[in-house]
């Protein structure tokens, strides 16, 4: 099929890497850029050899030093997934948290919120605007029942954190300071030619506070997974070279 210099590509090395079910043109198209793409990388890997000084076209030890980090990391994977316990319990989290509350300022204002977003032709706004300050359940749940029939989006009793600049992405809270609006407003109505959206702000968190516990447990979680895997590797390692010092395999001179 083509040839740079001592180098061939035969029809069966590309028979063996074509998709299958192209068409008779896409086949050709297909065959056709492959070609083009093995002979650039041929002749380029050609000019490099003849251009670059022996000692630059040495990889010996780079080849030796991948595969070996290669073998490790694999072995290292493999024993940890046969020693590693993955369970942790809700005191451990807590206990996490509660010792190393420093890790885990917030770097961005948080809220837990409730909200709806009508279409700017939804109907009975003004019951909408009273159910939304109330509290109570009968009304929460004409909410909800207005919600499912005209709502874009909705959101009520979420117990989850969302960031202030996510929240921002659907819902026009256009401020040049998050913290004093979250702090001024409880409720929030706004109005546009795109939308009617209704916030609650439930609760919030500003910037270098300390992030709540549901927020980072995910976080402790991974963190905690991570120590307990490093901790395994390190056991490991050491019962290797203990075990070859025993056996004299390995000898310091």
């Amino acid at each position: 099929m083509a040839r740079v210099y001592d180098a061939v590509l035969y029809e069966e090395d590309i028979r063996e890497v074509m998709p299958s079910g192209l068409s008779e043109e896409d086949s050709t198209i297909w065959v056709r850029k492959y070609v083009n793409n093995w002979g650039k990388e041929q002749l380029i890997i050609k000019k490099a050899e003849f251009n670059l000084a022996d000692e630059e076209k040495n990889f010996d030890e780079l080849v030796e030093q991948y595969r070996n980090d290669l073998l490790k990391f694999t072995y290292q994977q493999r024993y940890v997934d046969q020693h590693l316990d993955t369970t942790i319990t809700k005191e451990q989290i807590q206990a996490y948290y509660e010792e190393n509350t420093e890790e885990f300022e917030l770097k961005e204002n948080i809220l837990k919120v409730n909200y709806l977003v009508l279409n700017p032709d939804a109907p009975e706004v003004d019951d909408v605007r009273r159910w939304f300050r109330a509290s109570s359940e009968e009304v929460t749940t004409e909410m909800t029942d207005y919600a499912f029939k005209y709502a874009r989006t909705s959101s009520f009793g979420d117990t989850n954190w969302v960031r202030f600049n996510d929240l921002a992405k659907f819902i026009p809270l256009r401020t040049y300071n998050q913290q004093d609006f979250i702090s001024r407003n409880k409720f929030v109505e706004i109005s546009d030619t795109t939308g009617i959206y209704f916030v609650d702000i439930v609760s919030y968190k500003i910037a270098d506070d300390v992030s709540p516990l549901p927020y980072v447990k995910n976080t402790i979680r991974n963190i905690i997974l991570n120590k307990r895997k490093q901790e395994i590797i390190a056991t490991m390692e050491e019962r290797i070279v203990n075990d070859a010092y025993e056996k004299s395999d390995f000898e310091i001179y």
